[in-house]
């Protein structure tokens, strides 16, 4: 019983497959479609992550620019009695 339904299915099945035609160029159709569409991705993807990244430098700059600070305090010396550390004995490798 088991073997007569696997029969008739495979008797269908090459009776499908014998009705089916190819063409010849599906192969070239369906590749170029592929590489469309991947092409299409790629691009999307690309303007995507420009528009983010001249997104953040906008606003990057903005922050920086929004709160004037104040201008850095004047050097001003110490006094001329505080001693400094001797740094005669101290050796830069490079």
């Amino acid at each position: 019983m088991l073997e007569d339904a696997e029969a008739r299915v495979r008797d269908s099945l090459e009776a499908l497959a014998a009705q089916a035609t190819s063409s010849p160029n599906a192969y070239v159709k369906a590749k170029r479609e592929w590489q469309r569409r991947d092409r299409r991705r790629r691009l999307i993807t690309l303007a995507i992550a420009a528009v983010l990244v001249a997104a953040a430098d906008v606003v990057g700059l903005w922050a920086l620019h929004v709160h004037d600070s104040p201008p850095p305090a004047p050097y001003v010396p110490g006094p001329p009695g505080l001693s400094t550390r001797d740094l005669h004995d101290v050796v830069i490798v490079p």
